[in-house]
């Protein structure tokens, strides 16, 4: 959003923008929990699969905003980024519970959490950077 706004982009279509990212987020879960409950045997996808291949599809959209240019192109990329970014959290969430169970899943996920909030604690400052 930040982006679109130095690129010119005012007024209800940030929103519209936070909207999209937040419902494509929910599609992607949805999606992932969908191909996990409704998998057979003879095709099953195993769940690591599942995040390694969500989280190359967020790589990629995040190197697809270099060439991204106007309001639709921001819509796209909210939507490609939004949905592999919600089957990449929905799919780690599943991953880690099959590693662990449910006995130590608290334990596992607060430690996955504390991990990837990291980076933001130590860039954040590191860059300077203040939001306009």
């Amino acid at each position: 959003v930040q982006q679109a706004f130095l690129e010119g982009i005012r007024g209800h279509h940030l929103d519209l923008l936070q909207i999209y990212l937040g419902l494509a987020w929910m599609a992607g879960c949805m999606f992932v929990g969908a191909i996990i409950l409704l998998s057979t045997k003879e095709c099953r996808v195993p769940r690591q699969y599942l995040t390694q291949g969500s989280l190359f599809l967020t790589g990629l959209s995040i190197t697809s905003l270099l060439f991204i240019q106007g309001y639709v192109g921001y819509v796209f990329f909210v939507w490609t980024y939004g949905i592999s970014l919600g089957a990449y959290n929905y799919a780690l969430k599943m991953y880690i519970y099959e590693k662990v169970r449910a006995r130590n899943f608290a334990r596992a996920w607060g430690f996955t959490q504390f991990a990837m909030a990291v980076p933001n604690l130590i860039g954040v400052p590191l860059t300077g950077k203040k939001l306009p």
